[in-house]
Parts: C-alpha cells; structure tokens; sequence
C-alpha cells in the first residue's frame, strides 16, 4: 500500500523571451523620456497604502469599551 498519493506530470511552462527581442533598439527622444517621467511621477501606485491616521475621538470612544 503506498504512503503517498499519485503525483499529476509537471506542467509544461513556455519557454522565457530571449533578451534580445525585447531591447529598445532607436535610442528614446525627449518626448518619449518626458511622458515616462510624468507617468512615473504622477501615476497612481495601487500597492502604496494610504497614510497611517490616528483613530478619530468616536472611533477610540467605540474600541475602548
């Protein structure tokens, strides 16, 4: 009687993109490098959570009960 399960075969995964195709090869113009600045700066960053704020009056009045 075996002590483990039956194991499924390993999943056959694509193989990665050669570095290559995936270079820039026109060096970027001052537009291009602008708009990157600007959506880096200004985009929202979903992962950043919102600034820590103490507990309002109400909310420390309820959780001190």
């Amino acid at each position: 009687m075996p002590m483990f399960p039956p194991q499924t075969a390993p999943v056959r995964r694509p193989d990665p993109l050669p570095p290559y195709t995936t270079i820039g090869l026109h060096p970027p113009t001052a537009e291009h490098l602008d708009r990157v600045r600007v959506h880096l700066t200004y985009s929202a960053n979903v992962n950043d959570p919102a600034a820590y704020t103490l507990p309002g009056y109400e909310q420390a009045k309820l959780s001190a009960r």
